[in-house]
């Protein structure tokens, strides 16, 4: 009974609980936010590797987007690309090249455009993601309130697959967390996609985190607030074209982030930190706990269930949903294989969170991170 109420709990709490005080608190955020009087200076830094099908669309993207501010330092680093990716950012005269010839890694390239910016404000972009045209301004507007030294966009994946609707019904109820978590404190987590913060506040990244969470904890440390703005859209295709690609995925995410937290583990300290260290708690330790709850949850009702009908039916329901995930391809009716496919989603992320643990418990350095471009791409292409 005990291994049964406990997994309950923790399930209930990540999935329901936190998520509707975050609802709760988002009725705090405020409506609108007022535009700075004076724009502050901007240095746009994106990380490449083997992007030359990518490049010049982002860059292109980034000059024409609305800033009313000084015309925004755009930084390239070549993560030692061998396509012609170089070669194609040197055709843009307006760009900063730096440029390895070894592959070194997202971080080792951000921490040295972060130390060539001049810009005030460090943004932070990958090259698959294609900003909406006030982006920026969306963006910087909250970072220019008092005691905000960081913020998080909002990104949407393009494409109409099952895998896509899964993904994005994953990211629309992550951002109603983070718009709980902005109200009146910071975010527990960060989307690398798009994200700016005060160059002062910028600290060198370490090897084997997420780069994206440890940045955004880094300001957290340093007494400022980290908030999301919704209104700034950063459009990006599938992380992932195929459901058995975010085990992978995950597991490399997990592993990272759960690394930086252990850098930043001073924050999970509620009686210094208060709100922030419970989310942190709750919405970074807790929810990569939920492949045991799940495992707990079935052992536990599994057990019970000649005995307690409640446990009983919760068998039943469990075995029916995982069912339904292992069906999902063949099932005819498009509500029933959408409910399917949502579940299969948080089946196979929930496996990469557990060989995540794996991989932070036993020090096994996360891999540098290889998507695969080819089938994503061509959806993108597709759906447009």
């Amino acid at each position: 009974m005990m291994l049964l109420s406990l997994s309950l709990a923790l399930l209930v709490l990540v999935l329901l609980g936190y998520p509707l005080w975050c609802l709760r608190q988002s009725r705090h955020a405020p409506q609108t936010i007022p535009a700075p009087t004076t724009w502050p200076s901007l240095s746009v830094l994106i990380v490449v590797r083997n992007g030359a099908d990518r490049i010049d669309a982002k860059l292109a993207n980034t000059f024409g987007l609305h800033y009313p501010g000084p015309t925004p330092q755009v930084l390239v680093y070549d993560d030692g690309s061998s396509d012609d990716t170089a070669e194609r950012v040197a055709r843009w005269p307006a760009t900063t090249l730096l440029r390895s010839t070894e592959h070194h890694g997202k971080i080792a390239g951000l921490n040295a455009l972060a130390e060539q910016a001049s810009g005030e404000v460090l943004v932070f972009s990958d090259v698959d993601a294609l900003l909406d045209d006030n982006a920026l301004c969306a963006l910087i507007s909250p970072l220019c309130q008092p005691g905000i030294g960081g913020v998080c966009g909002q990104r949407r994946v393009q494409g109409s697959s099952a895998l896509a609707q899964a993904q994005s019904d994953y990211i629309d109820w992550d951002s109603r967390i983070k718009l709980g978590e902005s109200a009146r404190g910071s975010l527990t987590s960060n989307d690398g996609k798009l994200y700016a913060l005060w160059r002062r506040l910028y600290q060198p990244i370490p090897a084997a985190v997420t780069d994206d969470l440890y940045a955004a904890l880094s300001v957290i440390a340093q007494r400022q607030r980290f908030v999301f703005a919704p209104g700034a859209i950063a459009r990006v295709p599938l992380p992932v074209h195929r459901m058995a690609q975010e085990i992978p995925r995950r597991r490399r995410i997990v592993g990272a982030s759960l690394n930086g937290l252990r850098h930043h583990r001073r924050l999970l300290n509620p009686w210094r930190y208060g709100q922030v260290a419970t989310g942190l708690w709750i919405n970074k330790v807790g929810r990569r706990l939920l492949p045991l709850a799940l495992l707990g949850l079935l052992l536990g009702s599994a057990l019970l269930a000649p005995t307690h009908p409640i446990a009983a039916l919760l068998l039943v329901l469990q075995l029916a949903g995982y069912g339904l995930a292992a069906l999902h391809p063949w099932l005819g009716p498009r509500a029933l294989q959408r409910v399917a496919e949502q579940a299969t989603y948080f089946i196979l992320a929930n496996i990469g969170m557990l060989l995540g643990w794996f991989d932070f418990i036993t020090g096994r350095a996360a891999p540098k991170w290889e998507p695969e471009k080819g089938s994503a791409h061509t959806a993108k292409e597709n759906d447009q």
